[in-house]
């Protein structure tokens, strides 16, 4: 098998974010900026397609990245990753390993702080489980995704109204289609935890964004989800939102995605 890395970022000028990724691999890169073209270079020998575009949009980056992308594995990366150096093959290794999976997680280790502290043995993704995955350990089998329409929803994620959830939402789509998903102890890649592009607190337009973003895994369960993530998470946002508020705001950001 074969794999592209599909990195998302922003103003860029020229090519030194391969270097600074640690790029080891074939990759499609969607650089988002104030020009529309599309490029092929050679990098280390690997094959890079570099696409710039005006488009804006954390979710449509990546569904382009899908478009584009051309290898039997692909790996969702951002721009504030510098990959292992032995990522290739601990991902192709992992998907053979586990051939009646569709989708990897896989750990991804803070520079500066800790990112996540993760299990040490494998673990089959849930529902549930999948609310805790990030977009930057998620590897998965390109065909499994295209055959089935999976792509990320548009509305959702960085630079749109409603700024998280889009990995969520992908994830739960996938289990929605069958498609097994499972954890692999294994690290990756380094990322440099900084400030957020998105996250300003605790507040009205985060428990909308929330709300939505729940409404778009299921509507059918949404309603236990919001609930469920207040008392949950109660102790971490309760300096900033009243209980009861979270769950009118999140009920909110439902209605409205649900009427879009």
């Amino acid at each position: 098998m074969n794999l592209q890395l599909l990195i998302s970022t922003m103003h860029q000028t020229d090519y030194s974010l391969l270097a600074k990724m640690n790029v080891n691999s074939d990759a499609v890169v969607i650089n988002q900026c104030d020009v529309d073209d599309r490029k092929e270079i050679q990098y280390k020998g690997y094959r890079i397609i570099w696409i710039n575009t005006k488009q804006r949009g954390l979710s449509a980056s990546r569904n382009m990245a899908i478009r584009n992308a051309t290898a039997d594995i692909c790996v969702l990366a951002d721009d504030d990753e510098e990959f292992l150096d032995e990522y290739e093959q601990v991902i192709k290794d992992s998907f053979n390993e586990n051939r009646r999976c569709s989708v990897i997680r896989f750990q991804v280790r803070g520079i500066n702080k800790q990112f996540k502290k993760y299990p040490n043995k494998s673990i089959k993704i849930g529902y549930l489980l999948a609310l805790k995955v990030s977009s930057v350990e998620i590897a998965f089998i390109r065909k499994d995704i295209v055959q089935n329409n999976i792509l990320f929803d548009e509305l959702l994620g960085s630079g749109t109204k409603y700024m998280m959830g889009e990995e969520n939402v992908f994830l739960f789509n996938c289990l929605s289609n069958n498609l097994k998903i499972v954890f692999v102890p294994k690290a990756i890649a380094n990322i440099y935890i900084g400030a957020s592009s998105w996250f300003n607190g605790y507040n009205k337009e985060y428990f909308i964004g929330r709300g939505a973003s729940f409404a778009a895994m299921s509507r059918r369960f949404s309603l236990p989800l919001i609930f469920q993530f207040s008392i949950r998470k109660y102790r971490l946002f309760r300096n900033e939102t009243a209980f009861f508020e979270s769950i009118i705001y999140m009920l909110k950001g439902r209605r409205q995605y649900l009427n879009k």
